[in-house]
């Protein structure tokens, strides 16, 4: 990732957990998100912010682990899931400090798009999956108008970096580490004229 995201998401604080667009990823992603997930197992949330998604996950059966490159959202998440606080760690997805498949899925929601390496962080999901584990990651569509939004915060605008990338791409660069792409789709806000999310599922090939 890089440091202008870091930033970004340190300077937004509490009020990214409460931007209008925020509360549109919980309307439109959330459910997406868990249907694609098994109900059993280890899940790491890549770019878990400010935990959204602990929660969720388990509830869903999972045991949950959270990695973010900002110490201010880890604190947030932190606060709001105590019993949790020791699985949620700093960290870059593109380098993380996680064994060789120590996961049976990992989520990563609208971070990509922030300036990560997509090899990169192909290379990392492929590593940290166990054979035959889910990967989904979520990201806003190349044809949207996402970067142009600021989060008001008390001490001013906060544009977050966005760094657009087609969805075909990420899919590649998931092939390329042996990921297997089981569905890629987009979804429209209602009456919208261009897709606001893509949505790309995929699993780590069981070894022979």
């Amino acid at each position: 990732m890089t440091g202008a995201t870091e930033a970004a998401y340190d300077a937004a604080g509490s009020a990214y957990q409460h931007w209008r667009w925020s509360r549109l990823w919980d309307t439109l992603e959330v459910d997406v998100v868990l249907e694609e997930l098994p109900t059993q197992g280890r899940a790491l949330d890549a770019g878990c912010g400010y935990g959204r998604y602990a929660a969720p996950v388990r509830v869903r059966g999972l045991d949950y682990v959270g990695i973010d490159i900002s110490d201010v959202q880890l604190g947030l998440a932190r606060a709001a899931h105590p019993e949790i606080a020791g699985q949620l760690v700093r960290g870059d997805i593109v380098v993380m400090p996680f064994a060789d498949a120590s996961f049976d899925a990992v989520l990563c929601t609208r971070v990509l798009s922030h300036g990560a390496s997509l090899d990169a962080a192909s290379g990392e999901f492929a590593r940290v999956l166990r054979p035959g584990g889910t990967l989904v990651v979520t990201d806003i569509s190349d044809q949207h108008y996402y970067e142009r939004a600021t989060i008001p915060t008390e001490s001013g605008e906060v544009r977050l970096p966005v760094k657009r990338y087609a969805q075909r791409d990420l899919a590649a660069a998931l092939e390329r580490t042996g990921l297997a792409i089981e569905r890629c789709r987009r979804i429209a806000e209602q009456y919208a004229t261009v897709p606001l999310l893509d949505v790309t599922v995929a699993r780590k090939l069981a070894a022979r």
